[in-house]
């Protein structure tokens, strides 16, 4: 099996941490509201947040019932770090292009990425608010790939929700589960032929 000519990546989970769970769980806490309830709200936000059709002041209203919201959406922002794949960006740049595919907003994800310097590693970033489309929908995935000039099987896709990665491999790319634990750094390293990141060092 050839190295892929283009690793995608998911953004939350993979390059940077995804803080959101836990800021929910801290958000139904200081509201006063059951966890329950704010994961149904989030459920009910999610897709037409996710693809720009809502707007982020009436997504944190929505969220919170009106209860500091500008104050939450300035605590989710401050709270992205570098996820498991970063350290190990610059290296899979110079065997493959990499692009980035994330159910996200442009106004949270792009900045954070700039400010980690880690946006010079991508050829292209491909945010959902942007293309009016999520995963694990096919239409994210074609337009994330439609000015690629790549196969699909030249394609390896890393994520770490399984139901994107199988919606990845019915569309003929090859998929890997980013699931903790697991050494799927290391793994997609070895697809690239490059040692594991710690004997990299």
């Amino acid at each position: 099996m050839r190295p892929p000519q283009l690793v995608l990546l998911d953004a939350c989970g993979v390059i940077l941490n995804d803080p959101l769970p836990e800021l929910l769980i801290a958000l139904a806490s200081a509201i006063d509201v059951p966890h329950a309830e704010v994961m149904r709200r989030y459920a009910d936000l999610r897709l037409p947040f996710w693809t720009g059709r809502l707007g982020e002041i009436p997504f944190w209203e929505c969220l919170t019932g009106g209860v500091d919201a500008p104050g939450w959406a300035s605590r989710l922002a401050s709270s992205f770090r570098p996820g498991p794949a970063a350290p190990a960006l610059g290296a899979w740049a110079t065997r493959a292009r990499l692009r980035v595919l994330s159910n996200h907003r442009s106004e949270w994800l792009v900045p954070r990425l700039m400010a980690m310097d880690l946006a010079r590693h991508f050829e292209r970033v491909v945010v959902s608010d942007a293309i009016d489309a999520a995963k694990p929908s096919p239409e994210a995935f074609l337009r994330a790939l439609s000015d690629a000039a790549v196969a699909p099987g030249d394609v390896l896709f890393v994520d770490d929700k399984r139901v994107n990665v199988e919606a990845a491999r019915s569309l003929g790319l090859e998929a890997l589960h980013a699931k903790p634990g697991t050494g799927w750094v290391d793994a997609v390293s070895a697809r690239l032929g490059l040692a594991p990141l710690d004997a990299a060092g």
